[in-house]
């Protein structure tokens, strides 16, 4: 039962950490000095924002995807040991 109750927890926590990343209104760029809009493109291992300073110059903001992918499959491997833990009782 704690296995489960963990692995729920891992995956509340990569969620919170999705939305918390997304949610951002506007980013502060420091080498900038400026606030930007939040256009994100998806990418399988990062969020891409793209800052959109000028039509010559892009830059973009990164958001890694991996410590979510490593939470779920944590919380999966807990799982999957939670349920055979109970297969075998």
């Amino acid at each position: 039962m704690k296995k489960i109750l963990l692995s729920i927890v891992l995956l509340i926590i990569s969620i919170v950490y999705l939305i918390t990343s997304l949610s951002k209104k506007t980013l502060y760029v420091s080498s900038m000095s400026m606030d930007v809009d939040n256009p994100i493109h998806f990418h399988p291992l990062f969020l891409r924002i793209n800052l959109n300073i000028s039509d010559t110059q892009l830059a973009y903001y990164d958001i890694t995807l991996v410590p979510v992918y490593l939470l779920i499959v944590v919380s999966l491997i807990l799982v999957s040991l939670a349920m055979k833990k109970n297969k075998n009782n």
